[in-house]
């Protein structure tokens, strides 16, 4: 709020998947946080936050606006370490992190540029047994 960002979510319904949700949890913290650093300096920041299903996979989206992933850059972000950040503002540890709790969640992170900014996709089975 702090920072005006503009916020976009379409979410259907809630997304039953196996997992730990402290861990799931901190995947999106991730995403978010870097999605917020990457508009950070943009006059209009936008983040946009998408969920579907098809009949095997929830596909949680987190796009920004904020100029993209240098094409060089794609393969190497989920490298522990990696970061281009200036030093003392990140670890490069973040979406490693994330990338390991998501394959040992039976799911899959991915990312990639679109339009003005970058988009992160978090794919992971669907639980198909709600809880009691």
């Amino acid at each position: 709020r702090d920072e005006n960002v503009s916020s976009v979510l379409h979410l259907t319904r809630p997304a039953w998947v196996r997992g730990d949700a402290i861990r799931l949890e901190q995947v999106l913290i991730n995403l978010l946080r870097n999605a917020l650093d990457a508009v950070h300096d943009k006059p209009c920041k936008r983040l946009e936050i998408r969920l579907e299903a098809d009949e095997q996979l929830w596909r949680l989206t987190v796009a920004d606006n904020g100029g993209g992933i240098a094409e060089e850059h794609l393969p190497n972000v989920f490298d522990p370490f990696f970061t281009t950040k200036p030093v003392g503002d990140g670890l490069g540890l973040g979406l490693a992190v994330s990338f390991a709790i998501a394959h040992e969640s039976g799911g899959r992170l991915s990312a990639a540029n679109h339009d003005n900014g970058a988009v992160f996709t978090l794919t992971l089975p669907i639980d198909l047994e709600e809880p009691v």
